[in-house]
This record gives C-alpha cells, structure tokens and sequence, in this order.
C-alpha cells in the first residue's frame, strides 16, 4: 500500500487513479481524470479503487490519506502592565498539544518554572522596558500552519515620585507646605507625619500642614499612574 498522504482539513486537493487490469492473458493500462476531494473532519481515510471493463477486473489499489486539523491560534493576555509586573499569557485556540507552538513574547523574560517556549503554556511573562509589546503566536501541526495571530500588551513605566524640599522651621505660629515634583500622576497619597493637621493628603499640592509638637517629622508620598505605583517618596524636617 502507499504511503499516507497528509492534508489539511477543508482544504481540497486531487487524486490521480492509474493502473491497469488483465484480460485475457494481456495486460491493459488505464489513467482517469483527477477527482477533487475536501474531507470536514480530522482522522485517517482510506480511498479504494476496483475497475471492471468488459468483464475483466483490474488489480485493487487503495491509498491512506491523514487528515490534519489546521489549528487556531489565539491566547487571552493583560492589555497593560507596569514595568516588571507579571503578565499572564494563556493559549486559548485549538491545536493538538504536540504540535509546535512558535511564541513571541517581544522581549519578556519569563518568569521561573514555564513550560516549554515551544508548547501551549501557560506563561508568566515580564518586561524591564516600557512600549506596546507585540505578543503573537503561530501553530505547525505536521505542515498545517495555523495564521498568525498577534495581541498588543501596553507596557507602563514606574512614575518617580519626588518632593521638593522643605526647610525646618520654628513650631509657634508656622505651617508647611509641601509640593511634589516628581512624575506626573493620577494619584497622590500624602502621610505627613506625627501630630500633622491633616495628618493625610492628596493632589500634587495638598494644602497647609501644622504640628503640635516640636520634634522630626517625616513626610512621605506615593503616587499612581497607569495603575503603576511609585516607590515610596520621603522628606524629614523639624
């Protein structure tokens, strides 16, 4: 029997029948047209071909045809991320699991422990640069190559916070005022130390803060963009 041919599901493609039969001691040749064949579903078929011509049958012959599922590429994934943060990339398409599954992950590292590069994952993914990532994903499943598909993942930086510095002064009949000079930011979160009225504040410039007590103070903020935290931004006075 021949070797089995591979085709991809829903894709048409052409059998050649040649052969020949005997008759009466005498052997006859024949070649028909193609005959154009798709097939639905997966699996393994099997063509047969018997001829019969004036009451003389021809040898058998058949021909094992493996039908191969084109596989689906497609994956859910964060649409942004802070810079370091994990994101977590999961295969969400159709395919066998020993196919070849091609990954970019446009520079991420990946975090310890993953499956192979080469596999369906799933991955956990950071990036050390901001930008729009281009994450994609191909499939080769025995020569039926899935299309391309590719998502966009928003890398956002870490905003810097800052506080302009402030100079101490004396506790009788004085007040603060405390500005940020960092990264500009969605959100701002003012601690400002023991005895500080208002002891918290918002906004890049949150107001005017007294103490009751003479002593160190230390005034911190942190701010949000992107859904990105700062580190911690600090100040001492007294």
């Amino acid at each position: 029997m021949p070797r089995s041919l591979i085709r991809a599901v829903n894709s048409s493609f052409d059998l050649f029948f040649n052969g020949f039969w005997w008759c009466k001691h005498r052997r006859w040749a024949f070649q028909r047209r193609p005959y154009q064949i798709s097939y639905n579903d997966p699996g393994q078929y099997t063509v047969s071909l018997n001829v019969i011509k004036n009451g003389c049958i021809g040898v058998p012959t058949s021909q094992t045809i493996d039908v191969i599922e084109v596989p689906v590429s497609d994956f859910s994934f964060p649409t942004s991320v802070c810079i370091g943060d994990t994101a977590y990339i999961t295969f969400t398409g159709t395919g066998p699991l020993n196919s070849n599954y091609a990954w970019n992950f446009a520079g991420a590292t990946f975090v310890q422990n993953q499956s192979p590069p080469s596999s369906q994952g799933p991955y956990k993914v950071v990036w050390s640069t901001s930008g729009t990532k281009n994450v994609c994903l191909q499939i080769d499943n025995q020569g039926c190559v899935s299309n391309l598909k590719c998502h966009n993942v928003i890398v956002h930086p870490t905003p810097q916070a800052s506080i302009a510095p402030v100079s101490n002064k004396c506790l009788s009949g004085n007040s603060f005022n405390f500005v940020y000079n960092g990264d500009v930011a969605d959100s701002y979160s003012w601690i400002f130390g023991a005895d500080a009225t208002p002891a918290v504040g918002s906004g890049a410039n949150p107001g005017t803060v007294s103490y009751l007590n003479p002593g160190v103070k230390t005034v911190s903020v942190v701010v949000t963009r992107n859904g990105c935290v700062s580190d911690t931004a600090k100040v001492t006075l007294k």
